[in-house]
């Protein structure tokens, strides 16, 4: 009964034990195994590092990871290099494009424009009734070329104009020119009186002669005003004086005309009377005034 009960006890021991030592037997053959991987895989790698060498044209045994890792670092100072460059882009462009500037104040402007057309008017100008085209180097300098027409005929010149600003919307405008005037033929009209026969009261009536008028030369000076109304137009106000070089000789008819039949019985002294006070209607020079304006561009 002993003998039974120790044999039993035995055969639970031995039981109990040999799951344990089957489990160490499998751990200590996965151990043995595992470096046997490691040296398979290692051989595999060392077989391609030495296939990769041959292909380089290197020695045998010789790995190109040398070769590979000083790339990283450049990578890495590539990255370094591309940050800088990345802010001073961002810089360039924060001075290109100021959060905190502001716009300059909008300030009225007085320059002259370089080119003008003109259109002078009056008694005796210094164009005569004319379109001038002036072009302005300066600001307040301009060379001026102009054709027109008056009593005198076609004027053809050319003259220069500088301006005094008193303000920067008026001031001065002093002229120079030289003025060709061609001549021209036409007809003179005057008014005057006579006196009926057998009465004593004077009657008014209009005298007319033929008259033909040689060419001129001229210089002329005016002085003056301007006046800008905006940027594009600007008036002026002159008076001038054209002395005459050349020329201006004026040849009247023997006969005068006259609205009413009449007849005359002073005529001579008439005559002599009547070519006088035409020669200032119809000859070019002297004093004048006119209003021009401007159009600049």
């Amino acid at each position: 009964m002993t003998a039974a009960l120790t044999y039993t006890v035995a055969a639970a021991l031995l039981l109990s034990i040999l799951p344990a030592t089957a489990a160490l037997a499998e751990e200590s053959e996965r151990q043995e195994q595992a470096p046997r991987k490691h040296e398979g895989s290692g051989e595999k790698r060392q077989a391609k590092v030495e296939g990769e060498g041959d292909e380089h044209g290197k020695g045998e045994g010789e790995a190109p990871a040398p070769h590979k890792q000083p790339n990283h670092p450049k990578k890495e100072k590539t990255r370094e290099h591309a940050k800088p460059n990345a802010k001073t882009h961002q810089v360039h462009a924060k001075a290109k494009h100021p959060a905190s500037a502001q716009p300059a104040p909008a300030v009225a402007k007085s320059e002259h424009l370089p080119l003008a057309i003109g259109i002078d008017g009056g008694w005796e100008a210094t164009y005569g009734n004319a379109l001038t085209f002036t072009y302005f180097p300066w600001e307040d300098l301009g060379f001026t070329v102009a054709a027109g027409y008056n009593n005198s005929g076609v004027k053809l010149g050319a003259g220069a104009e500088v301006l005094l600003p008193l303000h920067p919307s008026f001031g001065l405008r002093f002229l120079g020119s030289f003025v060709e005037s061609l001549g021209k033929k036409g007809e003179v009209s005057l008014d005057a009186s006579f006196i009926p026969a057998n009465s004593t009261t004077a009657e008014p009536i209009v005298a007319t002669k033929h008259y033909e008028l040689t060419p001129a030369t001229m210089l002329g000076a005016a002085v003056g005003g301007y006046f800008n109304l905006d940027a594009s137009i600007r008036f002026a106000l002159m008076l001038d004086y054209n002395y005459v070089l050349s020329g201006n000789q004026v040849t009247f008819a023997d006969k005068t005309s006259y609205d009413k039949q009449v007849q005359v019985t002073n005529g001579p002294d008439f005559g002599t009377k009547f070519n006088d006070k035409a020669q200032s209607v119809v000859k070019a020079g002297g004093f004048g005034a006119y209003l021009g304006v401007q159009f600049l561009f």
